[in-house]
């Protein structure tokens, strides 16, 4: 007589099993990247990294009592994180690893829900050992109160308990109701937001926000197993359980995670990729074969423009006086990580089995590069509108920051295209010798407005340049 153990008792087997099998797998990997001499070293190196990393927040304790104070009085924005980031996790991930051993698990006598019930509670409970760890760390590196820490911890815990059936039932969407629902989200906490800072009562909006979540689990609970796609959340989460970054760098094989699939997906990739080429239009020809590279090259070009904006909003945090220097070197970044575009984009086989003229082609990039470079300008101006203290020079300030931009980018593309056309025509020395004026001019610039009245200069300049040109 065969023994039908509980189906319990078979999902933790299936979790140990695939447990032993990936300590199996990073012992192999670790016994190939290191030794014993190397493991000693790295913890040498650990222990001393951890101690300068502990002298080093010992100098921001400042800014992390300006955090706790800001938090303190705002509660509801963690609660308000933690839904946000449900919401946008739920364009790629289910929230629940329900994989292919659980799948072949319910074709035998085991319910499939209370395997779904048993994935859910497992896996939060161990990201509610991870949050639990990152805060006793915060606690001990940094000067946030245990008052503070331990609200924090609560509130993102059961949130993150209370956001289980919503992100499950929102990957079962397409993407547009995401998108809704991001933007209705983010519309009702700032109204909330708004309200309640003429208020005392944030116990009540916190309590408030708490009890709403509970109630959309509670009218949504029976939809759960409605209409449900177990083959795509199976190959999604069998992908999210594999893909260990050590492990695909020690074999060279890479898993890629699942892609997020929204508004570029459904309109750029699908529809406007797929219509043919306005061969009547050669302007046209240029921008659409800009789009393709562009969007091939989409990770590049997010991880490019996150890197400026980091060190643009970086010097922020250390004194307001430092943005002229984060602003300078975002500029140069922008202009240089641009013209490398330009160049990869003659490695493309496509380009040279058409027919094309230099001169289209950089008009065609500049009007893609200027668009980019006007919403990075915005932001910017947003920053100068916070710290400025003389509205006045604003503009001025912000007209500056963009024909430094210009400049440099056309100085930049300029020696690019004489690479590519081999005419070896040297960029005249007082040009060069100009943009380093102009580099340190914006450095200068938030201190001292008037040094913006450069830009006249160079507007004056570049406007006769073009008119000896013609």
């Amino acid at each position: 007589m065969s023994i039908v153990i509980s189906s319990y008792n078979a999902y933790r087997q299936i979790q140990h099993n695939r447990s032993k099998k990936k300590r199996k797998l990073y012992k192999l990997a670790f016994g190939v990247a290191f030794d014993k001499v190397i493991l000693a070293y790295c913890g040498f190196f650990m222990i001393m990294g951890l101690m300068i990393a502990y002298d080093t927040l010992l100098q921001f304790q400042s800014f992390f009592q300006g955090i706790e104070n800001y938090l303190s009085n705002h509660y509801y924005l963690a609660i308000f994180f933690v839904v946000m980031r449900a919401v946008s996790l739920s364009f790629t991930r289910p929230g629940v690893l329900f994989s292919s051993a659980e799948l072949m698990l319910s074709m035998l006598p085991y319910q499939r829900n209370q395997l779904w019930y048993y994935c859910a509670i497992d896996k939060h409970i161990r990201l509610s050992l991870y949050v639990i760890l990152v805060t006793i760390v915060l606690k001990v590196f940094t000067s946030f109160s245990f008052i503070f820490l331990s609200m924090m911890l609560l509130l993102f815990i059961t949130t993150q308990w209370l956001m289980i059936i919503p992100q499950w039932l929102l990957y079962q969407q397409s993407w547009l109701i995401k998108m809704v629902v991001i933007i209705v989200m983010g519309f009702v906490f700032s109204i909330f937001g708004f309200v309640f800072s003429f208020l005392t009562a944030q116990a009540f909006l916190v309590g408030f926000i708490i009890i709403s979540l509970f109630i959309i689990n509670l009218l949504f609970w029976k939809r759960i197993f409605q209409r449900v796609n177990w083959q795509t959340i199976v190959e999604t989460n069998d992908k999210l359980i594999w893909n260990m970054f050590f492990i695909n760098r020690m074999s060279e094989i890479k898993i890629q995670p699942p892609k997020r699939k929204g508004l570029f997906h459904h309109y750029v990739r699908n529809k406007r990729l797929k219509r043919p080429f306005p061969i009547d239009a050669s302007k046209k020809v240029y921008d659409r074969l800009l789009l393709i590279y562009f969007s091939q090259h989409k990770d590049q070009l997010i991880k490019g423009v996150g890197g400026i904006l980091v060190v643009m909003i970086a010097p922020i945090f250390k004194s307001e006086q430092l943005f002229g220097i984060g602003m300078a070197i975002s500029i140069f970044l922008y202009a240089q990580i641009s013209v490398s575009f330009f160049i990869g984009l003659f490695q493309e086989k496509l380009i040279y089995s058409l027919p094309w003229q230099i001169d289209r082609w950089k008009q065609a990039f500049l009007k893609w590069i200027y668009v980019g470079g006007g919403c990075l300008l915005l932001i910017a101006g947003i920053i100068l509108l916070i710290i400025t203290e003389s509205f006045i020079w604003f503009p001025v300030q912000l007209l500056f920051f963009a024909m430094v931009a210009h400049a440099c980018i056309q100085m930049l593309l300029r020696e690019k295209i004489n690479t590519l056309t081999k005419t070896f025509e040297k960029i005249p020395m007082i040009l060069i010798l100009w943009l380093v004026l102009l580099f340190f001019s914006v450095i200068k610039s938030l201190t001292t407005p008037p040094v913006s009245l450069l830009a006249v200069v160079l507007i004056w300049m570049i406007i006769r340049k073009k008119r000896e040109k013609n």
